[in-house]
């Protein structure tokens, strides 16, 4: 199983963001082979009860992306935070991004940016690494300098209680 990409959930949370639809997810992976059919998603969902990280973020995908699985983005970050806690960095810059777009209706930006700081410092995928730094520095011009540091007191709050992979 392959991870999914940052650029492709932040994508599929732009509708409600932006209001439009987004293109395609340019270069990325598809999440897993079995597509998002119920066999695919079964064995998605026993993987994640085990605990592996890299299914519980691609669960959380596709609650966020509601593919296979009711949209349900409080149900995405529950999965996202599960792997995220394991040090799993997609599942860190996964929850940040959530917490960046608001979609359970309210934006949290000192929590997006504490969550993508550590998946940064986590070590997330150069091909999401660009737009990670870029969506931290979004989050900076709008938060000013105080927030930001209040945030990496939360990304350090929250570093203690992550497990290393």
């Amino acid at each position: 199983m392959k991870p999914f990409t940052l650029v492709a959930l932040f994508m599929a949370i732009a509708p409600s963001v932006t209001g439009s639809a987004p293109a395609e997810p340019l270069g990325h992976e598809p999440l897993y082979s079995a597509s998002d059919d119920a066999a695919g998603v079964e064995a998605l969902q026993i993987k994640a009860a085990q605990g592996k990280p890299e299914a519980l973020n691609s669960l959380g995908i596709l609650y966020a992306q509601g593919k296979g699985l009711p949209r349900d983005y409080g149900a995405a970050a529950r999965y996202f935070r599960q792997s995220a806690l394991q040090g799993y960095a997609p599942a860190m810059a996964n929850l940040g991004f959530l917490y960046e777009s608001g979609v359970d209706g309210r934006r949290d930006y000192r929590e997006a940016y504490a969550w993508l700081l550590l998946a940064v410092s986590a070590g997330i995928a150069d091909r999401d690494h660009d737009v990670t730094v870029f969506r931290m520095g979004m989050l900076a011009e709008r938060m000013g300098r105080l927030k930001v540091s209040a945030a990496e007191a939360r990304a350090k709050q929250i570093a203690a209680t992550v497990n290393s992979p």
